[in-house]
């Protein structure tokens, strides 16, 4: 499984659990996209700047309204922490299977 296998079943499963959420107006990004990318840092276990530099090097074609890196981590903090783990909880399960090993350099 490649990384951009890994990074699309894993946005999957998050939006089937959160598609219910909606979108703020003026939001770039779906919070199904958010979640997926905290759980994606999560996975990686780098830094904020490494996997802000990795995300955008190699997969910003899969996230073109990408915002900036400090942004990025408030959302995913507000949407990851605030209240909303038992939706994503489902999710973590899912991981092991996904092969999380693909997600390293």
């Amino acid at each position: 499984m490649t990384t951009v296998d890994l990074i699309t079943a894993l946005f999957y499963e998050v939006d089937e659990q959160l598609g219910a959420i909606p979108k703020h107006p003026e939001a770039h990004l779906w919070p199904s996209e958010v979640v997926t990318l905290g759980l994606l840092h999560a996975l990686k276990g780098v830094g904020n700047r490494a996997f802000y530099r990795w995300l955008t090097r190699d997969y910003r074609p899969l996230f073109p309204r990408l915002p900036e890196r400090t942004r990025l981590f408030r959302f995913c903090r507000k949407f990851c922490l605030g209240g909303r783990e038992e939706a994503v909880a489902p999710v973590c399960g899912r991981i092991r299977r996904l092969g999380s090993r693909t997600v390293r350099p």
